[in-house]
């Protein structure tokens, strides 16, 4: 196994609500995944009202799989997300909430791959 620096961004564009989710992960067999910290931007102003980015972690969005949240929809990072361990079909999520219509959301994921 070579141990590999990890920087993989991923877009998406937001709903016409500022709604949508951007994921990212391992994707070949045998490729592991250590993050070390996650950002995350959308593009346009600050959005009025709750907007909100939650991070998760795993094989799918839910409480068990919660990394982090925040509402500085248009640029954050996390190293919360340290100590979590990616396999292919596991996945970071970015969940954009009430953002930006049509805005274009970004998550880039930092930290160390394994790959065969």
């Amino acid at each position: 196994m070579r141990t590999l620096s990890l920087t993989m961004p991923a877009n998406a564009t937001l709903d016409g609500s500022g709604d949508g989710t951007v994921q990212i992960g391992p994707g070949n067999p045998g490729e592991v995944w250590y993050p070390t910290s996650v950002s995350i931007s959308s593009t346009g102003d600050q959005p009025s009202g709750d907007a909100t980015c939650y991070v998760y972690a795993g094989e799918q969005i839910a409480q068990w799989t919660f990394v982090d949240a925040t509402y500085n929809v248009l640029g954050a990072a996390s190293s919360l997300i340290a100590g979590k361990v990616l396999y292919p079909g596991q996945f970071v999520w970015a969940q954009f909430t009430g953002a930006n219509a049509g805005a274009t959301a970004t998550l880039v994921v930092t930290g160390t791959r394994t790959v065969p």
